[in-house]
């Protein structure tokens, strides 16, 4: 059962330096908490679209999501987009659980 107010957390860090395994540990851990998928660049080997990441073309992404106001935080990165957007935080938040 989800608690009664649910929580933001962010694992922010620089490519590759094991965001991901920290992500995995914490879902292992704590079944109230939910990932959310963020957007970004082209997919490498093994990805999927919308569990891994949701990927965007950076036109995209910057013409209709950012004017929007769709996302919490984005950048530019690489000459790639990334981002979480709104939805991605607020569905399970609504939910009672902690994205």
């Amino acid at each position: 059962m989800p608690r009664a107010a649910a929580s933001r957390s962010s694992c922010p860090a620089r490519p590759g330096v094991g965001k991901s395994t920290i992500v995995r540990r914490v879902l292992d851990a704590d079944q109230q908490v939910r990932f959310s998928i963020s957007h970004d660049r082209a997919p490498r080997a093994g990805e999927t679209n919308r569990v891994d990441y949701f990927f965007v073309e950076r036109a995209r992404a910057s013409a209709r999501m950012i004017e929007k106001g769709a996302f919490l935080e984005y950048a530019v990165y690489q000459n790639h987009f990334c981002g979480t957007s709104r939805a991605a935080v607020d569905e399970p938040t609504e939910k009672g659980f902690d994205p």
